[in-house]
């Protein structure tokens, strides 16, 4: 199955390390992913009968699984509350509701646009062990719903759609648990709300000091005390000075990121920084 081989892409956030795993390609170096090709799409391609395709990817995204969804404007918008539905051959049915405004993607197509929901991993196990049929999107402003089935009628029809997606799910898995190493998987749904986002809920910036060697992470969470704890089942001598919660994930990160460039010229490594006291009050200040 040379023909259907992925070829993903790993950022690393230079400020804070965070990883993002994508896809260059989908689905092989056959027509329309040539590696020769100046504007692939990392996503499997679903065709409707009436021309509107559903392209849609898994993605890990500081340290979260999401299912995205691409789109072409000329085609359709997804917006607030549309829902993407899909149902396999098990009659399992999965919806996806849009819960954040989509964004121009970050390829060489114009009119390309992004949005993305995270996924549990019972869901990602679901899209590579059951077969695939139908899908549906459906507009809350009453537009005609899309349906379309789970083919792509010119590059990998009839059994091979199923085992590019089968394929990109197994190797996306690998690729998490090889690479993201704070991976914090979704294991119930009933975890997040669908009616906002993960990066609009309420975060903290935290101060933790390693005492055995005076060095101070400073970094964010929704927990900052569970996250104290599972550091210091690695190492004990790792304690929580201060932390401030702030209304979103959005804010701590600016704030987060605004304390590293700070104090970049002090970083030891990723959110670790050798700081004397005069800084460590300052932050404790700031935290306050």
């Amino acid at each position: 199955m040379k023909n259907f081989t992925n070829k993903h892409i790993i950022e690393i956030d230079e400020f804070t390390k965070s990883k993002t795993l994508k896809w260059k390609i989908v689905g092989g170096y056959i027509k329309p992913y040539n590696v020769d090709m100046p504007k692939p799409i990392g996503g499997i391609i679903a065709n409707s009968n009436t021309g509107e395709d559903l392209i849609f990817s898994f993605e890990n995204i500081k340290e979260r699984d999401y299912i995205c969804f691409y789109f072409f404007s000329k085609d359709y918008k997804l917006k607030l509350k549309d829902k993407i539905t899909f149902l396999f051959e098990n009659d399992k049915i999965l919806s996806f509701e849009v819960i954040e405004s989509s964004v121009k993607a970050k390829t060489n197509w114009n009119d390309l646009y992004k949005t993305k929901t995270l996924i549990t991993q019972d869901e990602l196990i679901l899209f590579s062990k059951q077969k695939l049929w139908k899908w549906k999107i459906e507009f809350n402003n009453k537009q005609i719903p899309i349906i379309g089935v789970a083919n792509n009628f010119y590059w990998y029809n009839k059994e091979n759609f199923q085992f590019v997606l089968s394929n990109l799910v197994d190797e996306y898995m690998v690729l998490v648990e090889k690479n993201i190493k704070n991976h914090i998987p979704l294991l119930d749904r009933s975890e997040i709300s669908m009616k906002e986002t993960y990066k609009y809920r309420k975060c903290y910036v935290y101060l933790m000091c390693d005492t055995t060697n005076n060095f101070h992470k400073i970094g964010i969470s929704n927990k900052p005390e569970y996250r104290e704890r599972t550091l210091q089942a690695e190492k004990p001598s790792i304690e929580l000075l201060c932390a401030k919660e702030f209304p979103s994930r959005v804010i701590a990160e600016s704030i987060e990121k605004s304390l590293h460039m700070s104090f970049s010229e002090k970083r030891i490594r990723g959110e670790w920084f050798e700081l004397n006291q005069s800084e460590i009050n300052d932050i404790i200040e700031t935290l306050k």
